[in-house]
């Protein structure tokens, strides 16, 4: 893959939800990070559909092909892949996700929690409401620890 995007969704206590999104280049290099909150509070599995869709469209907006989505929502991977049984709501996200991919370089996974720190970091950041905030080619200074973190956390290709 050419690059690799970490998404996330984080219900805030205080009300609405957050998305956020961490992108790097196929060596792991930090490309983008982007972040949204909006009013509308979502049940957990809603959030982070809405978190892949938002990232989708940044990644088509941006030209970030071939790309790998990865988020730490099991339920939601399934129910893209055709194995768990899905309600109109949740469907109806999945369909649009599966057609923004559809005949592009895009595949989705599932990385636990501890891989997906960086996008869930994003996911909790206070910006304004129902904007995207994006940062290109240069991190934000609060995402600096976690990304170091994740990259001493990579081991090295021989």
């Amino acid at each position: 893959m050419g690059y690799k995007a970490n998404v996330d969704a984080s219900v805030l206590k205080n009300g609405g939800t957050g998305v956020g999104m961490v992108v790097r280049d196929k060596e792991g290099k930090f490309v983008m990070a982007a972040v949204r909150r909006t009013r509308v509070t979502w049940q957990p599995e809603i959030a982070e559909a809405e978190a892949l869709l938002w990232g989708l469209k940044l990644i088509q907006q941006h030209q970030l092909y071939p790309a790998m989505m990865e988020m730490d929502c099991l339920s939601l991977i399934y129910k893209l892949q055709g194995k768990d049984e899905i309600n109109l709501e949740i469907g109806t996200l999945c369909e649009e996700i599966r057609e923004r991919a559809q005949g592009k370089e895009i595949q989705w996974r599932f990385l636990g929690r501890e891989g997906n720190e960086s996008a869930h970091q994003m996911a909790r950041v206070n910006c304004r409401w129902e904007e995207t905030e994006v940062w290109f080619d240069r991190p934000p200074i609060f995402l600096l620890p976690q990304l170091l973190k994740d990259c001493n956390a990579i081991a090295p290709h021989d």
